[in-house]
């Protein structure tokens, strides 16, 4: 079942990427290994020998040019098992029926045995210039994550009841974010003195109005009929998580198409001092919890930013660095026909650092739950996603409170969508903080508004 994934990594691992992109163009127009590839490629489909197709490459006389041509054959035949994002509706060739099933139930092609992992494409590249940039982006259907990467993620699978299938994707995938909070009152703003250190905790104050104010707020969700909904950042504790559970299980609840749920991210321990800021990723219909992400990195205040925030009155007008034991590892959520990631607020702006992991995975949706002031376009947050879409072509979801627009007196959105086939984010504002604001994610790469 695993042959020929294990001989893609095999002869992709072989492929020096230097020699792959210069040569590429010249190799794709080359008809007698168009023919090589296609001939692969019926080998995969008919259910031939993985080592014969070895022995015709080694036999070669251009060897790494005809172990470029046998990547494209089985990378070609190999999207009949990419069932979840595929539009054909016909069954995978007998071949490949078992490694299909295998595929849908582990979310990868290889068994692991040769060090990282082979991965169904979701996405395609970022940019679309004629050059590609390495020789990854030379192939369709299938990524390879490098052993490194992999090692330095961790993957969890939502379930069956929680996926997104072909059905589900057709028609666009509906998003949808929600502020949670608007009154500074709902939040609580804490500073805390180590020596020479100064340190910030902004968190949810489990204010009574929040408490009542979910069940309205998943009520909402369900009748925009949303897939995957996101919450911000700083808008959960122990208590309102608990809230968020009870509603989605609540008997009183009608029908829900909602699937995956960020309801925040927050102190969801009792510890003083440094803690971690966890995303919680929820079932959306049962309330299990399905992933947790904490945040990667800090964002700390200096007086300018103090300043700029209008938060001198709660935080002081000194420097200050955020009070947060840092995570150690991305999640990748594998959710079928979406393969998602979780940044919380800084993180998104830690290009150096999570963006390779972000291509290396081929993340197709990075939520990103922030503390931010009013979303605009061309502030940090687009201008960083904007990076993120054009070099992973991954979409984005940013999602803030209203909190620092009730604090700054200033109107701004609090989301923002940023798509590969859409030049310009997407910007929208709740009229109150149970109010969601949808956007579209089509199939063709684009999004609009919902």
């Amino acid at each position: 079942m695993h042959d020929f994934p294990h001989l893609f990594c095999s002869f992709y691992d072989a492929l020096d990427d230097h020699v792959a992109r210069e040569n590429a163009e010249a190799w794709s127009a080359d008809e007698r290994l168009g023919s090589f590839a296609a001939s692969v490629a019926s080998d995969v489909e008919g259910g031939r020998s993985a080592g014969s197709v070895r022995m015709r490459v080694e036999n070669h006389s251009d060897r790494e040019a005809a172990g470029y041509a046998a990547l494209v054959g089985i990378d070609r035949a190999l999207r009949h098992v990419n069932t979840a994002v595929s539009l054909s509706t016909e069954r995978p060739p007998l071949s490949l029926q078992a490694l299909a099933s295998f595929v849908t139930a582990q979310g990868r092609l290889d068994s692991g045995a040769a060090g990282g992992a082979l991965l169904p494409r979701l996405v395609g590249r970022g940019r679309h210039e004629g050059n590609p940039s390495h020789k990854r982006e030379l192939f369709a259907n299938v990524l390879r994550v490098p052993p490194d990467s992999w090692d330095r993620v961790g993957i969890t699978w939502v379930g069956e009841a929680a996926a997104l299938h072909r059905h589900d994707l057709s028609g666009g995938l509906l998003l949808g974010c929600v502020p949670v909070i608007a009154d500074p009152k709902e939040i609580d703003f804490r500073v805390r003195e180590a020596g020479e250190r100064r340190y910030y905790r902004i968190s949810a104050a489990d204010h009574a109005e929040t408490v009542k104010r979910i069940p309205r707020i998943l009520a909402a969700l369900d009748e925009a009929g949303v897939l995957i909904g996101v919450a911000p950042e700083l808008t959960l504790t122990p208590a309102l998580l608990d809230a968020w559970q009870q509603a989605m299980r609540s008997p009183d609840r009608g029908s829900s198409r909602l699937r995956l749920m960020i309801p925040g991210s927050g102190v969801l321990t009792a510890a003083e001092g440094r803690a971690s800021n966890t995303a919680i990723l929820l079932d959306g219909r049962t309330g299990a919890v399905i992933a947790r992400q904490h945040k990667l990195f800090a964002f700390d205040f200096d007086e300018t930013e103090l300043e700029r925030w209008k938060l001198q009155q709660r935080l002081g007008s000194q420097a200050l660095a955020e009070d947060l034991v840092p995570g150690r590892r991305l999640e990748v959520i594998d959710a079928g026909g979406a393969r998602i990631a979780i940044l919380i607020c800084e993180d998104l702006s830690r290009l150096l650092d999570v963006g390779p992991l972000i291509r290396d995975f081929g993340v197709s949706h990075l939520l990103a739950p922030v503390f931010s002031r009013p979303l605009k376009a061309r502030r940090w947050e687009n201008t960083a996603g904007d990076i993120y879409v054009r070099e992973t072509g991954t979409a984005v979801v940013v999602s803030n409170s209203l909190v620092m627009s009730s604090i700054l007196s200033t109107e701004g959105a609090n989301a923002m969508v940023l798509a590969p086939g859409t030049r310009d984010a997407l910007l929208a504002t709740s009229a109150g903080p149970a109010d969601v604001v949808s956007f579209r994610l089509l199939p063709d790469g684009t999004a609009e508004p919902a």
